[in-house]
C-alpha cells in the first residue's frame, strides 16, 4: 500500500447503503485502484448496495494534520499588543 501513497478514503452509510470515495495524490495511483475497482466493489459484498468512486485530491497527511492543528484563518504568531 505505500507504493499508492496517501490517500482518503472518505466512508458514507446512509439508508442502507455505503458509499466509498477514494481521493488519490496523482493519476497514476488512481488509474491503478480504477482497474481494481471491480475487486473492490466485489469484496463489499456485506453491503449489497455499495457505492465506490476513485478521484484525486488527496493531500500528504503531515500537511493535512498542520491544515486542521492551524486553520488559515489563524496564526502562529499574534502580533497584537
Amino acid at each position: 500500500l505505500q507504493l499508492l501513497g496517501p490517500l482518503e478514503i472518505d466512508l458514507l452509510y446512509q439508508k442502507e447503503e455505503l458509499f466509498i470515495r477514494f481521493k488519490c495524490q496523482n493519476q497514476d495511483v488512481a488509474d491503478a485502484l480504477s482497474a481494481a475497482r471491480e475487486e473492490l466493489v466485489n469484496s463489499l459484498s456485506a453491503f449489497p448496495r455499495a457505492s465506490v468512486s476513485i478521484g484525486l485530491g488527496a493531500e500528504r497527511p503531515d500537511r493535512a494534520l498542520i491544515r486542521k492543528l492551524i486553520p488559515a484563518e489563524k496564526t502562529l504568531l499574534d502580533t497584537r499588543v
